[in-house]
């Protein structure tokens, strides 16, 4: 299971200023400064400065944050995605399974995509598991299996997406009703795995 290395309290407290600050330079428009000090701070084994750090470089996150002029930068965004995700940040697994998917600047991968869209999907990241849902739907990344497809529609649609939903009612018309029965099933006994809060959880910093 990815988990956070147990940082001593005095680390713990230097990557937390350190991403303080990386969030105010962020705050004030600055993304080479702010991205100096999340660097540091993930250098010291922070998963969640690694996460704000590669979002500092993926095009998609970017955009979220409204920065222009910044060139984005996919392989560095892999590299600290893939730092924030062996730590144990779930959103991290998520958006690097997103990054292999598109391809973009690093190669498509769709067997790591799979992975990651896995991992996430185990630890309750909805988008993952519809995600990974449309991949054993079209076989891309693993084998074809409309059980576990519908059974990841299901997941995610229990936690109010509506385009799993509607892929899983949809599915269901394909279905043999043994492997529906087997896919609810399943759906039925998932449990998300408890996150790491250390690697997922990042401090109010003050303004």
């Amino acid at each position: 299971m990815p988990r956070a290395p147990d940082l001593a309290p005095e680390e713990k407290d230097r990557a937390e200023k350190l991403m303080a600050q990386g969030e105010r330079q962020l705050q004030q428009g600055s993304i080479v400064l702010a991205r100096e000090f999340f660097r540091r701070a993930a250098d010291i084994g922070f998963a969640p400065a690694a996460i704000r750090l590669a979002s500092t470089y993926d095009l998609g996150e970017l955009s979220r944050l409204g920065a222009k002029g910044v060139v984005p930068d996919r392989a560095e965004a892999k590299k600290w995605y893939e730092r924030a995700a062996q730590g144990g940040n779930r959103k991290a697994m998520h958006n690097l399974a997103v990054l292999y998917a598109d391809g973009s600047g690093i190669g498509q991968n769709y067997v790591e995509a799979a992975k990651w869209f896995k991992q996430g999907a185990d630890y309750g990241v909805t988008d993952s598991q519809y995600n990974l849902a449309v991949l054993y739907e079209r076989g891309m990344g693993l084998d074809k299996n409309p059980t576990e497809a519908a059974k990841w529609f299901a997941i995610a649609a229990g936690q109010g997406d509506g385009d799993a939903a509607r892929k899983l009612e949809t599915l269901k018309q394909t279905m043999n009703p043994v492997e529906l029965a087997n896919a609810l099933q399943g759906a039925k006994a998932y449990q998300a795995k408890p996150i790491d809060p250390a690697a997922n959880e990042v401090p109010a910093f003050p303004g």
